[in-house]
């Protein structure tokens, strides 16, 4: 039997949702050695799959004024409106990390998809407005 990896960490973080990411990030940016044990991906972190506590939490401090076109309601109740999630990825994920431009894309269940990269150039679609 081989020797177990052993590694060294200032801080460890458990949770991968947004608060352990922005935790995360500020550790690192006061030169932490840092680690986040998730037991999901981010992108499937309860953060994202919430759709009422979150959206309260914000309000309208992401100027969605008019949230009828995101599926936040029995349509999909999997996941937060697109638009929130494209901000708040922005603003949580450093496009400096590797496989930035890799794409989130969110189907409800009737014709139509909100394409949204996550750390750039995001577009809410209206349902059933063709994809480029």
């Amino acid at each position: 039997m081989s020797d177990p990896l052993i590694h060294q960490y200032d801080i460890i973080i458990i949770g991968g949702g947004l608060t352990g990411l922005r935790a995360a990030i500020e550790a690192v940016k006061s030169g932490f050695n840092t680690a986040v044990i998730s037991k999901v991906h981010p992108l499937r972190s309860h953060s994202v799959a919430a759709q009422g506590g979150i959206n309260a939490a914000l309000g309208n401090a992401l100027g969605a004024e008019d949230d009828s076109a995101c599926p936040v309601d029995g349509e999909n109740p999997d996941y937060l409106g697109p638009a929130a999630l494209a901000k708040l990825y922005r603003f949580y994920i450093d496009p400096r990390e590797k496989d930035h431009d890799s794409r989130l894309f969110l189907a409800d269940k009737e014709p139509g998809w909100w394409a949204c990269q996550v750390h750039a150039n995001c577009r809410l679609q209206q349902m059933g407005e063709k994809t480029p």
